[in-house]
């Protein structure tokens, strides 16, 4: 058995293990047949416009559907927390903040700025919680803290060290004027890639699909470097199915599964199927009437959605 044998082999072992072994751990809930992305995403644009009581509904009904979950992108849980606090119901939000620091090691500050720009709200709430910044903020904090364990933090560091080889062998690449398909080395990001996905097959045997609530939400540049790694292994069917399994059990943001199909669109010069690339125009996609069904299929924003969204982050930054 020569080496490219024994590394196929490995692959396709820890692809069926990780496949298999999640099982116990699936969810019951299904995140995209039950809508919940759909309603997220409307919360989000209703929020950006102004419209809390819209918002507010719309994560009440996506709470009710499933266990509201925080998004790297939206951040619905601490969302909901800015907007339950607004709708005095502050033993709920204060819940939602132990949620968000025991999970997912972060902390509602939108809802604490929300909370300082208003003194009405500011008196009423500390008149119904006395003891919140002298009690009840520390504990929190601690458990901010307590988040971030040796396990935790050296998990980080190889996820970090695997996104950082996976960027450094395609160095160059995005640049068209200078890239050389002839004389770049195509032999080691192949052979980086397939070690990259051994180690990320584990990760997710062990701990699950890596989100925010396992990689520390405050880290920014890793959930991309996260999903450009995923993307990567484009080829691998099986990897897809899992994603997409992912994406179900809201373990998984759908555009990671929606980059990884569009990828392998790309490479293979077809049409895109879902429309994620920035700047994607309509003849580059396939059947575009149906882009946002299929969009919707797998918990995506449809198109419009997403440009509305990002039109009203661009004006929030103008406004700032």
């Amino acid at each position: 058995m020569n080496k490219n044998t024994i590394i196929v082999f490995i692959l396709l072992v820890f692809s069926v293990s990780s496949l298999t072994g999640q099982n116990e751990h699936e969810s019951k809930y299904d995140y995209i047949t039950s809508s919940y992305y759909q309603l997220v995403y409307e919360a989000d644009v209703a929020y950006l416009e102004g419209n809390d009581s819209l918002a507010f509904a719309k994560l009440q009904e996506a709470e009710r559907r499933c266990p509201l979950i925080n998004q790297f992108e939206h951040r619905e849980i601490e969302l909901y927390c800015c907007l339950l606090m607004k709708n005095r119901q502050y033993e709920k939000a204060i819940a939602y903040m132990d949620t968000l620091a025991v999970a997912y090691g972060s902390f509602p500050f939108r809802a604490l700025a929300e909370l300082g720009k208003d003194s009405i709200l500011t008196r009423d709430f500390l008149i119904n919680n006395p003891d919140f910044y002298n009690k009840i903020f520390p504990e929190l904090l601690a458990k901010r803290e307590s988040f971030y364990t040796p396990e935790r933090d050296s998990l980080v560091k190889n996820l970090r060290a695997m996104s950082e080889d996976d960027q450094k062998v395609r160095k160059g690449m995005d640049n068209k004027k200078t890239f050389n398909k002839k004389t770049f080395d195509y032999k080691t990001m192949y052979k980086t890639d397939s070690i990259n996905k051994i180690k990320l097959l584990q990760i997710i045997e062990k701990y699950g699909f890596p989100n925010a609530s396992l990689y520390v939400d405050k880290d920014s540049d890793l959930h991309t470097r996260i999903t450009a790694m995923c993307v990567h292994f484009w080829k691998d069917k099986e990897f897809g199915k899992m994603l997409l399994r992912f994406v179900h059990e809201g373990k998984c943001g759908p555009e990671v599964y929606g980059f990884f199909v569009d990828k392998e669109m790309l490479e293979e010069h077809k049409k895109l199927i879902f429309g994620v690339f920035n700047h994607t125009k309509k003849k580059e996609v396939k059947d575009f009437k149906n882009l946002n069904k299929r969009r919707i299929s797998i918990g995506m924003p449809t198109r419009e959605m997403e440009q509305r969204r990002n039109e009203l982050i661009e004006q929030g930054k103008h406004n700032e």
